[in-house]
């Protein structure tokens, strides 16, 4: 069991080693991999891919928005939620950098500086990875 937790953040940068776009099983959502000229889901074996959103930022208290370096935890946002944000389908996004996972586009930069507000669940085993986001 976790907690949950309702925070106010507000968008200090994208981070640009994560790729913000990935190819998902359209059934689970998981990661799909290619296997010839398809498709196929690592987890439930289904071949209906899709382009989805996996967008990780830090996020920063508000009032530490302007500070050169604040106290920062890195949100990520998938799928309907990251479109909600950014404005745009992510196949629309990708078509136009042809793919390019390391390509910082205008409708994403432009997410600094925004404040939300989100609720987060954090597990026991999730505050015990290397790497925590939320």
């Amino acid at each position: 069991m976790g907690n949950t937790y309702i925070v106010n953040i507000a968008i200090k940068g994208i981070i640009p080693s994560e790729a913000w776009w990935y190819i998902a099983c359209e059934k689970c959502k998981r990661t799909a991999t290619q296997d010839g000229s398809f498709h196929k889901c690592i987890k439930c074996g289904a071949t209906q891919p899709e382009t989805r959103y996996q967008l990780t930022v830090h996020g920063v208290d508000p009032s530490d928005l302007k500070k050169d370096y604040p106290i920062t935890a890195d949100f990520t946002f998938f799928g309907s939620v990251a479109k909600e944000l950014i404005g745009v389908p992510a196949l629309t996004l990708v078509a136009s950098v042809q793919g390019r996972r390391d390509f910082m586009l205008t409708e994403i930069a432009r997410l600094y500086g925004r404040q939300l507000i989100v609720k987060v669940n954090a597990s026991r085993r999730s505050l015990q990875m290397s790497r925590i986001s939320y």
